[in-house]
C-alpha cells in the first residue's frame, strides 16, 4: 500500500503545479522552465526553416525544410549532438506545456465550443512536438536523425480507424480554426498581454510586437493550408494528399508569384521564431 501511495505522489504534485497556473497563484519554478525551454526550442526550429527557405529564395543556398530537416542542420554543427539533445529536451518540455493545456486546462478557460477546440488542437500540437522531441533525442543516441513518417504516418494510421475519414477532416478543420486564431492573434496584437512588458525595453517592445503581426500570421496561413490538405486527404481517404510544412511551402512555390510568397512566408516564420524566443523570455505567468 505504501508504495502505491508512492507512486501517485509524482503526479499529484505535477496535477498540483499544474493548476497553479496564470489566473491563480505564483507558478511552480518547474511549470516555468519546462515553458520557457519549450519556447526557446520551438523557435530555434521555426528560425532553421525560416533562414534556410530565404537563403533559397535569396539565391545563397538553403532549402525548403520542415522540422525534422532542422534537427539535421542542429546535428550538423559543432558539438551537434549535443544540441541536437538539449533540443529533444526542450521539446518535452513544450509537449508537456501542451498536455497541461489541453489536459488540465492549465490556464482555466470556460468549456465553450472554441475553448474546447482549441484544447484539441493543442493535443495535436503536443503529439507533433513529441514526435520530434523523440526524433531529436534518438538521433543524439543513434548520430544522426531519421527521417519521421511525418503527418501522412499519422494520418494513414488515422484513416484505417473507425470513422477515420471523418476524424481526418475533423482535424484539418481544427487545423485551419488554429490557423485563424494565429492570425486574429498576431493582427489584432493581443499576443502582447501575453508578456511581462514592463520588464522590456521600449526597443524590445516594438522588436517582439512587429515579429508577432508578421510571424503569427504567416504561421496561420501555412496552418491553413496544412488544414485544407488534411479535409482533401479525408474526403479521398488517401494520406498522401496531406502536406507537412515543407510540402505546404512547395505548395505556395507553384503558385503564381509564389517566390515572392514564399520568401514573405519565410520572413515570417523567422519573425515567429522570435515571437516565440520573446514567449520564452517574458510570458506572463501570473
Amino acid at each position: 500500500m505504501q508504495h502505491s501511495q508512492d507512486m501517485r505522489f509524482p503526479v499529484g504534485n505535477l496535477r498540483q503545479s499544474l493548476n497553479n497556473m496564470p489566473g491563480k497563484t505564483e507558478v511552480s519554478k518547474a511549470v516555468r522552465v519546462m515553458y520557457r525551454l519549450g519556447y526557446a526550442a520551438k523557435g530555434l526550429v521555426f528560425a532553421i526553416i525560416g533562414v534556410m527557405a530565404l537563403m533559397l529564395m535569396l539565391g545563397m543556398g538553403g532549402q525548403l525544410s520542415n522540422p525534422t530537416d532542422a534537427l539535421k542542420v542542429i546535428n550538423r554543427q559543432p558539438f551537434g549532438q549535443f544540441l541536437l539533445l538539449a533540443t529533444g529536451i526542450s521539446l518535452l518540455g513544450f509537449v508537456l506545456w501542451r498536455v497541461a493545456q489541453s489536459i488540465f486546462n492549465v490556464e482555466h478557460k470556460p468549456n465553450k465550443p472554441m475553448n474546447i477546440a482549441k484544447r484539441i488542437g493543442y493535443a495535436i500540437s503536443g503529439a507533433t512536438y513529441l514526435s520530434l522531441a523523440i526524433l531529436a533525442i534518438r538521433g543524439f543516441s543513434e548520430g544522426r536523425v531519421q527521417n519521421s513518417e511525418g503527418s501522412m504516418g499519422l494520418t494513414a494510421k488515422a484513416l484505417e480507424m473507425p470513422a477515420g475519414p471523418t476524424l481526418v477532416m475533423l482535424a484539418g478543420a481544427i487545423i485551419i480554426g488554429v490557423g485563424i486564431f494565429h492570425a486574429v492573434l498576431g493582427l489584432t496584437k493581443r499576443f502582447m498581454k501575453q508578456y511581462e512588458q514592463g520588464r522590456m525595453t521600449e526597443k524590445e517592445r516594438d522588436i517582439v510586437e512587429k515579429a508577432g503581426m508578421i510571424g503569427l500570421p504567416a504561421r496561420g496561413f501555412t496552418f491553413g493550408i496544412i488544414g485544407y490538405f488534411f479535409i482533401r486527404a479525408g474526403m479521398h481517404a488517401n494520406a498522401a494528399e496531406t502536406r507537412n510544412t515543407k510540402g505546404v511551402m512547395e505548395h505556395i512555390l507553384s503558385m503564381p508569384m509564389g517566390e515572392l510568397i514564399l520568401a514573405i512566408i519565410a520572413v515570417g516564420f523567422i519573425c515567429y521564431a522570435i515571437y516565440c524566443f520573446a514567449a520564452a523570455r517574458f510570458r506572463r505567468f501570473a
